[in-house]
This record gives C-alpha cells, structure tokens and sequence, in this order.
C-alpha cells in the first residue's frame, strides 16, 4: 500500500501529554507517516515548535493497541467553536501499532472512496436517464 505524504481521515479520540481525565475532548483529524491533524474543544495553549506526547487511542474495531507519538507542533487555527492544530511526528512508541493503525486509516479511505464513487455514478446514471 503506498501511502507516502497522504493523510487519512481518523476522528478518533486522543490525548495530548497525559491529560486522560477528559478535561478537552481532542479527536485526531488527520494522520500520515510524518504528521497529525488533532482538534480540541477548548484552547490548550500549544505554542509553535513545541514538542508533546499525542496518545492516540484507535477505534475499538480495530483490536490495535493504543500507541503514542512525540510530535512537534507547527500550526494552530483558533475559532469560537474548536482548535485545530498541525504536527510534525518527531517519532512514535508502538511502532507496529502505528503502522498498523495507518494501514487501517489506508483501507478505511479506500472503502469509502469507492462507496462515494458509486453514489456519484448512480446519481449520474439517474440524471441520464432523468433527462432522456
């Protein structure tokens, strides 16, 4: 599976530096070989190169052990509502399980890849036969 630069969509729920006592419900957004996407309710006053531990706790489903990463922060976007923010992965813990976790990530994107690709096909084939 080639996977390279490609991020893939997880919304799973994480934890950033040890805070497991639910005080910010972060979910990661996006993940690659060399970086996370993470949002969070409330502002968690992540600075600009600033290194943290991301505990990332994949989908029951999976049967993959929770795995950590050390990741650097890059960006961060406020808004009323959320915080999302960019890292780079400095290096992971669970090895296995974060390779593991992406090729789920790898599977999971192309299911739903080929699942809109038949729905935008079906509704083409309506609109066709609609218009004839």
């Amino acid at each position: 599976m080639i996977r390279k630069e490609q991020r893939f969509g997880a919304n799973t729920m994480i934890y950033l530096d040890g805070d497991f006592d639910h005080k910010n419900t972060m979910y990661l957004l996006n993940l690659s070989e060399h970086g996370a996407g993470i949002l969070c309710e409330h502002y968690m006053g992540i600075e600009p190169n600033s290194i943290h531990i991301l505990t990332v706790i994949p989908e029951e489903e999976t049967n993959i052990r929770k795995f950590h990463l050390q990741v650097r922060s890059r960006w961060v976007k406020l808004n009323r509502l959320r915080v999302e923010s960019g890292f780079s992965i400095v290096s992971h813990f669970g090895e296995e399980d974060f390779r593991c976790y992406l090729d789920y990530l790898v599977r999971k994107s192309n299911i739903n890849s080929q699942e809109t690709e038949k729905k935008i096909s079906s509704h083409k084939r309506m609109q066709i036969r609609t218009y004839s």
